[in-house]
Parts: C-alpha cells; sequence; structure tokens
C-alpha cells in the first residue's frame, strides 16, 4: 500500500462519518446522505479493486478508467449548482 492509497483510505472514512454525523443530526436530506455514503463507498471499493475503474471504462468506451470518475463528478457538480 502507497501513500496515496493510505490517504484515500483515511478520506473514505472520513466522509462516512460526516456523513452520518450530519445525518444523525439531520441537516440533509436522504438523496445527500446517499451522495456521501456512494461517495464514501466508492473511494473506498476504487482504493481497493482500481481494475473496477478500467472496467467501467470498458463499459463507456473510455479509454482509461479515471475519466469515468471525472466525468462523473462533472455531472454531480452540475447537478447540485442547479440544485441551488
Amino acid at each position: 500500500m502507497n501513500l496515496l492509497q493510505a490517504f484515500f483510505i483515511v478520506s473514505g472514512v472520513i466522509i462516512f462519518i460526516i456523513a452520518f454525523d450530519i445525518a444523525k443530526r439531520q441537516k440533509f436530506n436522504a438523496l445527500h446522505f446517499l451522495v456521501f455514503i456512494g461517495i464514501g463507498a466508492g473511494l473506498l471499493v476504487f482504493t481497493f479493486f482500481p481494475q473496477v475503474l478500467d472496467a467501467m471504462g470498458r463499459i463507456f468506451g473510455i479509454q482509461r478508467g479515471a475519466d469515468v470518475l471525472v466525468y462523473v463528478s462533472i455531472i454531480f457538480l452540475l447537478y447540485f449548482v442547479l440544485l441551488l
């Protein structure tokens, strides 16, 4: 395990903790909670199994699997900006 993987694991765990803490305080709705949980779970899955990203890239016809994350994050950011 290299330093970047350790950083992603710690980040994923912190995202889970923040999501459950804010949900417990009822600061946001269920959709936002599911997005946070999905991001945290995705971060942990892609850290432990990076070949999943390559498989997703092949499904969407993209050369590199990491580009799928970029495109999906742009879609989510646009969604949240338009939601405001």
